[in-house]
């Protein structure tokens, strides 16, 4: 006879309570079978996957491993938590560019990406293109957008060794001017550079203007740094005091930093934190980490593309393993970029397209 546990379920959905009782359990249930427990109160017309907790840590073994693992006692209650759990992303469609995707962001109404062509592309949610303009000499490295009044700022830093800034508004992309002064190229805004410096630009003080320039033989107005910070030994990949392939804050206190790195693993940061600061380190198995994604609706998940063509989405509760793989049809070409739109995972990279997966 397989031995037992008492456990206590717990949810914070409301709509999946199921009785404040205490079962008693054999303990090599696994997550399905914990969900035949829940679906047997529920009585659901349609079933749903639900995923348990204990600890505030998925349950990825069964009751015993776990136990077992982390020298718990069966003789004691056990609290485990479930909610719906997360589906694996199917794809739902892409977006053809010209050159490889180099650089994205999302806003309520666009898809917003740069690519080594130099050029900026406006997309609308229906994947129509609405507006695209070349605003670099080389390829676009990052992109940021800032609300200004009814139109968009959309700021790109290139291999070039510039900043442009443009204004998007009526389906057209005007160029604003262009920040000079970095001596290498610039993989962030605000702009970090392989210079090894980090530079800051003002938008609207005219008193750093500088001589126009012609570009795409236009003419465009240049404008110099407020001030460069120095004191960087290497290159500047994020404005952060170690030269990583890409960082990302999360929308969430305490604002945990994402970091991606050459030897495959995404270390997790909390800058509250003055003991320990390194939180968290989640293995990817794979090279490269070079774009991460905080899932804007949930504290936990993050995405990673990855230069083996592959994006992994993790859940911090969930510490051995990624929850799922996705991959564009041509799986060698890199991924540079990859952003959450709600429930839909959105990149791409050299196979120019930008593949959008929903779950």
């Amino acid at each position: 006879m397989s031995p037992t546990v008492q456990v206590k379920f717990f949810t914070s959905f409301e709509e999946y309570q199921i009785p404040d009782t205490i079962l008693v359990l054999p303990t090599n249930l696994k997550r399905l079978g914990l969900s035949e427990v829940v679906h047997h109160f529920l009585n659901l017309e349609q079933r749903i996957p639900f995923q348990f907790l204990i600890n505030k840590e998925i349950l990825s073994t069964s009751i015993q491993e776990y136990v077992e693992e982390n020298n718990l006692s069966t003789e004691n209650v056990l609290l485990i938590e479930y909610m719906p759990a997360d589906t694996p992303p199917e794809e739902k469609d892409c977006i053809l560019h010209d050159d490889w995707i180099s650089a994205l962001k999302v806003t309520e109404k666009y898809y917003i990406t740069g690519c080594y062509d130099g050029q900026i592309y406006v997309w609308d949610k229906n994947n129509s293109l609405v507006a695209k303009e070349i605003v670099h000499k080389k390829p676009i490295k990052c992109i940021d957008v800032f609300d200004d009044g009814g139109s968009i700022l959309i700021v790109s830093g290139s291999l070039d060794r510039t900043i442009s800034v443009n204004r998007f508004s009526h389906g057209k992309i005007e160029r604003v001017f262009v920040g000079i002064g970095h001596k290498n190229s610039i993989y962030s805004i605000a702009s970090g550079c392989f210079d090894s410096t980090i530079g800051i630009w003002s938008v609207y003080d005219d008193s750093y203007n500088k001589d126009v320039i012609t570009v795409e033989k236009k003419k465009v107005q240049a404008k110099s740094c407020v001030t460069f910070m120095e004191g960087h030994k290497d290159a500047v990949t994020q404005a952060c005091d170690v030269a990583f392939l890409n960082i990302v804050q999360s929308p969430f206190e305490p604002h945990w930093l994402a970091s991606g790195h050459a030897d495959g693993i995404i270390r997790i940061w909390n800058p509250l934190d003055k003991e320990s600061v390194l939180y968290k380190k989640l293995p990817s198995n794979s090279p490269m980490n070079f774009a991460l994604a905080w899932k804007p609706d949930n504290q936990f998940v993050l995405c990673a593309g990855s230069y083996d063509g592959s994006v992994r989405t993790f859940d911090l509760r969930h510490p051995k393993e990624c929850l799922f793989i996705v991959k564009s049809a041509a799986e060698d070409d890199k991924v540079f970029v990859c952003e959450f739109d709600g429930n839909d995972l959105l990149f791409g990279g050299e196979a120019k397209k930008l593949n959008i997966f929903s779950n």
